[in-house]
């Protein structure tokens, strides 16, 4: 994956405690200042991404409106922890192609792309392709609890 994806790296173990996934995408979307954005639903998503929503128990996904914008939120709750991988897999080809398009189209969204939040805490696999960076991490953040003290 080179340098696409870096995650945030937390040494404490700390879960993502959330009441759904799109709890967490607003959350995000309006730290990062997202206006302009659609909503994909759970056909669009598939396509999108590349695997079946039987790895997913809940999701949110906003992708920009404009086309020749990276901007992206997408949040994944994980149906079977197991399925990680799988679903880490499909998200990082899906950057890499996004990668390239953009660097022959534009340096600035192509630098985005470049410094995308990819990581999967507990259950969750998060995504968000911003140049508002720092905030995204602080919203994800606001999530975190110590693994002991998480309630399911």
């Amino acid at each position: 994956m080179g340098k696409i994806g870096l995650a945030h790296l937390n040494e404490a173990q700390e879960v993502i405690v959330a009441e759904n996934t799109a709890e967490i995408a607003e959350a995000i979307r309006e730290a990062i200042g997202m206006h302009d954005y659609v909503s994909l639903d759970t056909s669009q998503i598939i396509t999108h991404f590349g695997f079946g929503t039987e790895m997913i128990e809940d999701s949110t996904v906003y992708t920009s409106a404009k086309q020749n914008d990276a901007d992206e939120i997408a949040v994944f709750k994980l149906s079977d922890i197991s399925k990680c991988d799988e679903v880490m897999s499909a998200i990082s080809e899906r950057l890499d192609l996004k990668a390239k398009t953009f660097d022959v189209l534009n340096s600035y969204e192509y630098d985005k792309v470049e410094n995308t939040v990819f990581l999967n805490k507990g259950e969750y696999v998060i995504l968000v392709t911003t140049a508002k960076i720092n905030s995204a991490w602080s919203a994800i953040e606001s999530f975190y609890q110590r693994e002991t003290a998480a309630v399911k």
